[in-house]
């Protein structure tokens, strides 16, 4: 299965390459996109450095980084890798460039990638982890049916985790009906 293109209604969701390094880095040279994300290294050969060891590395079939794009137009990306420490739980997270936020693409690429989940054997919930105070990004993981799990602190920030479990046939919100989504 490797890591498959997943179809969205306004948006291509595909592996990420090397060819979209340089994309990369623009997007994590953006401080606008990066104010509720932990610091990277400061130069460019640094943060190429850590892109080998996080989102160019083999990840288990299914699991990995996919490019958001619309219209052949880099958005940004979205990933989908094993929870390190949590047997049959994966880690979703995304990040796209400020000119994609407010029309709904987080939220599409979310949905895409949740259900995307839905059908791998290994995986029994998916969770997600924001800032407490990047209300934006809480919004788009209620939009897609993620609930509450946890607030923590973590790096002296605040944190919440939110989850949506594997019912089988479907995704749905711990102690919520089952949304078929695919």
């Amino acid at each position: 299965m490797t890591l498959p293109p997943l179809p969205c209604p306004r948006l291509s969701l595909r592996p990420l390459t090397e060819g979209d390094r340089h994309s990369l880095l623009s997007l994590h040279r953006d401080p606008q996109v990066m104010r509720f994300s932990a610091a990277l290294p400061g130069d460019d050969a640094a943060l190429s450095a850590r892109m080998d060891c996080n989102i160019y590395r083999p990840w288990p079939d299914g699991h990995g980084f996919w490019a958001v794009e619309r219209v052949g137009l880099f958005l940004g990306w979205i990933m989908l890798i094993p929870k390190d420490g949590e047997d049959g739980t994966a880690e979703i997270g995304y990040r796209l460039h400020a000119h994609a936020w407010g029309q709904g693409y987080a939220t599409e690429a979310l949905i895409a990638v949740t259900q995307h989940a839905a059908r791998l054997p290994d995986i029994n919930r998916v969770v997600a982890e924001a800032r407490a105070d990047n209300a934006a990004s809480i919004r788009v993981l209620e939009k897609a049916a993620f609930r509450l799990l946890e607030r923590f602190t973590e790096e002296e920030a605040n944190w919440v985790r939110y989850g949506i479990q594997n019912t089988g046939t479907g995704m749905a919100a711990p102690g919520a009906k089952t949304l078929a989504w695919g």
